[in-house]
């Protein structure tokens, strides 16, 4: 049973995703613009759909709201705080299955865990266990 609960404040009448001129570049210079100066604002109960050919910037976007990169210029706010970092309360799910080059075997395996925050040592002492 779902029951209606009414929203602070704060989400009512401010935005609940908020970027202001956001850029993401990859590589190194000149690098390849990924976003340039994005300013747009999401509130509460929107629905936003990214439409656009491929290479436009769409997955670099989500990735950016989610926490999994940063831009190199520009603010990103999530309910009204600076987004730094993945964020317990921001899902993505990808098209399809990824691995993130950038990252060990070990590591693409464990993203689900990491990104809930558990230590590095935690997660050793567990492998320790097992094998």
């Amino acid at each position: 049973m779902k029951r209606n609960v009414p929203l602070p404040a704060f989400t009512q009448s401010h935005p609940v995703l908020r970027l202001e001129h956001a850029h993401v570049q990859f590589g190194g210079h000149p690098g390849v613009k990924a976003l340039a100066d994005i300013t747009m604002e999401v509130h509460h109960g929107e629905r936003v759909a990214l439409i656009g050919a491929n290479g436009c910037g769409k997955s670099t976007l989500l990735q950016l709201v989610s926490g999994l990169c940063a831009p190199q210029a520009g603010q990103l706010r999530w309910r009204g705080q600076a987004l730094t970092g993945v964020q317990d309360d921001i899902a993505l799910v990808f098209q399809r299955p990824t691995l993130l080059e950038w990252l060990s075997v070990l590591d693409n395996v464990l993203l689900p865990v990491s990104l809930k925050r558990r230590v590095r040592a935690e997660i050793d002492g567990l492998l320790a266990r097992v094998t």
